[in-house]
């Protein structure tokens, strides 16, 4: 299920990206 791996690295590089635009 390498799909679900990608699914999960794009959520955290989207979270990663909006805790760097609250700072």
């Amino acid at each position: 299920f390498e799909v679900l791996e990608i699914i999960g690295k794009e959520r955290a590089i989207k979270r990663l990206d909006r805790a760097i635009e609250g700072i």
